[in-house]
């Protein structure tokens, strides 16, 4: 879970990594990045109603 899921993601491109859309997940904005050992990270936001 993260606060500023937006601003990580632009973090994370700026040093290579590319975050990737996940599936929608009800109340939740999803994404995921893969570490340099290949291992897929979920990165999620709850968003504001």
């Amino acid at each position: 879970m993260v606060d500023d899921l937006t601003k990580l993601c632009a973090r994370l491109n700026s040093a290579g990594f590319t975050c990737m859309d996940d599936m929608p997940l009800e109340g939740f904005t999803r994404t995921f990045v893969a570490d340099p050992f290949g291992n897929r990270i979920e990165l999620m936001q709850k968003m504001n109603v």
